[in-house]
């Protein structure tokens, strides 16, 4: 496994970059930061570039425009990154373009883990295009990784604004059981691999490099003894996908991953109250009782905050309660976002009532957003004709 767990981009997007490149070049007009719409080149593509309460902003229309437009909020990008445009940004446009759909998108205006400020700057990008070019007759939601998380929180809070919804990859359990994901892989990693990391559960030394402080050691230690690697993935509380015992090894790693990347800048949200709690937690699992009586007795225990709780509750839970059609397309052995998160959704949405409006399409494999650019085109095409003329997607791609 290489050291370096993550491409936080959408990996779907990408490939269909790689997939288009050999398209003929449309030509786009660069249009100034605020042009009206009566001067923008007849016959022409248009992209429309600006800059918003400290974020920067997208907007493409085609020259063939149908009236769709498609909001696409993007994943998690590392805290200390600059503010800039998704790197698939480029790869959404063609998706668009090859539908004849205008789209938008933004950088947020800050990164980590910015589901409430993604969810109001995408939610703005639409009275900025309508602002320039006209109303849309339809309007679709889209995200990737937390970007999808963010399309099913418009979708459920916004539904008379959106004519369907496309997650892909989302970690739709919501933020506060993925905290209590990562917080326990930390946690029980500390217990099997004691020394291994620096700080703790709660609290990480200034300046911590994540792949060479954390991750890189953490694969060293459990390449070099898997067991405690077996154990945690045989925990209830930790989830950990993989059939083989290096796909084990690089979900802990990823999971190690968002707990360093997240715990400062989720604290940050928070006024350094605490998230992750374990006071009260019984850890259980299919190992043998002697076993986890010793986890139980020895794991590190850690209390949260009402406050620090009720933040990634809000910033977010979903409901379940959909109005509108969600299509979720995901792998089924997800690192970053393991299929814990699908299953608690599908529970959440038919206890709401609203299972008509939900249709999940897993893609079998290992890797996160792992799927073909056409399985990204073929599931927003089918998300169009379901919302539009009611025929409800297959779970598989046409």
């Amino acid at each position: 496994m290489n050291a370096n767990v993550k491409n936080l981009s959408v990996l779907g997007f990408a490939a269909l970059v790689a997939a288009c490149s050999d398209l003929p070049t449309r030509s786009a007009a660069r249009q100034a930061t605020s042009p009206r719409p009566a001067l923008l080149a007849a016959g022409s593509d248009a992209v429309i570039d600006g800059t918003l309460d400290g974020s920067v902003y997208r907007l493409f229309r085609p020259a063939n425009w149908n009236g769709r437009l498609l909001l696409y909020a993007h994943g998690t990008v590392r805290p200390n990154n600059p503010i800039a445009l998704p790197a698939e940004g480029q790869a959404v446009i063609l998706l668009a373009a090859l539908e004849s759909t205008a789209t938008a998108f933004s950088s947020f205006r800050e990164n980590g883990w910015a589901v409430k400020d993604g969810g109001q700057h995408t939610e703005q990008l639409r009275g900025i295009f309508v602002s320039q070019f006209g109303v849309p007759t339809h309007t679709y939601i889209a995200g990737g990784s937390q970007g999808g998380l963010i399309a099913t929180m418009l979708a459920e809070q916004h539904p008379a604004l959106y004519t369907g919804a496309l997650a892909l990859c989302a970690p739709n359990a919501g933020a506060t059981a993925n905290s209590a994901y990562v917080g326990n892989a930390r946690t029980l990693f500390d217990y099997f691999y004691p020394g291994v990391l620096p700080g703790n559960t709660a609290s990480l030394p200034p300046d911590v490099d994540l792949d060479q402080d954390i991750v890189a050691p953490a694969v060293a230690a459990m390449t070099a003894d898997p067991s405690g690697a077996a154990a945690i993935a045989h925990v209830d509380q930790t989830p950990v996908p993989g059939v083989t015992p290096d796909e084990v090894v690089a979900a802990v790693g990823t999971a190690l991953f968002y707990h360093g990347l997240l715990l400062d800048n989720l604290l940050d949200h928070t006024h350094d109250h605490a998230i992750f709690d374990n006071a009260a937690t019984v850890y259980s699992g299919t190992l043998p009782p002697e076993r986890l009586a010793a986890i139980n007795g020895g794991v590190a225990r850690y209390a949260g905050s009402p406050s620090g709780e009720n933040y990634v509750q809000h910033y977010y839970d979903p409901t379940g309660q959909l109005r509108i059609p969600l299509l979720s397309i995901y792998n089924t052995r997800d690192p970053d976002v393991p299929l814990f998160n699908h299953i608690a959704y599908r529970a959440r949405v038919a206890a709401a009532g609203a299972s008509t409006f939900l249709v999940e399409r897993p893609v079998e494999g290992f890797g996160h957003c792992n799927f073909g650019p056409f399985d990204v085109i073929a599931a927003f095409q089918d998300l169009v004709r379901w919302a539009e003329l009611g025929v409800r997607p297959a779970l598989t791609a046409r």
